[in-house]
């Protein structure tokens, strides 16, 4: 059985290595595929190759808005219009407290919208239940598939 991959798209590698700390202790065994700008975001997720790597369909992704070259907004407006991506769990995790960027977010298809505790301890607890609600409770489709 392969293993639940998670994107992680963002430019602070003391939160990656966070994240990669909170899902082992919770024992879950999971692949993070890590992106540290828009573009590689993009790519990585638009990929038609990504299938064949064995991160498809990733169980969540968390998305910082702070992006180097292209803005987590516009990261999500164009996971957004790909058939391929429309029905991902996106997860925006930010520093941003502004109002504009929790509507744009929704607006644009976000799933949830999660300010980044300052504290490090708490900021693991969060990714902990993230985890804990995208990989056991919430259930995602395996394809995008046209229901009518």
């Amino acid at each position: 059985m392969k293993r639940p991959s998670i994107v992680v798209v963002d430019d602070n590698p003391d939160l990656v290595e966070l994240v990669q700390m909170a899902f082992d202790e919770y024992t879950v065994d999971v692949s993070l595929e890590i992106a540290t700008n828009g573009r590689q975001a993009l790519e990585l997720l638009l990929d038609e190759q990504a299938d064949h790597v064995g991160i498809w369909p990733p169980k969540m992704v968390l998305l910082d808005l702070d992006l180097p070259d292209i803005g987590g907004l516009e990261v999500l407006a164009e996971l957004r219009r790909s058939k391929k991506t429309s029905l991902l769990p996106i997860v925006i995790l930010t520093t941003s407290n502004n109002e504009h960027d929790v509507v744009k977010g929704y607006q644009l298809g976000a799933n949830s919208f999660i300010r980044k505790p300052h504290l490090s301890q708490r900021l693991f607890e969060v990714v902990r239940e993230l985890g804990i609600y995208w990989l056991d409770i919430n259930r995602t489709p395996t394809r995008v598939k046209t229901v009518v």
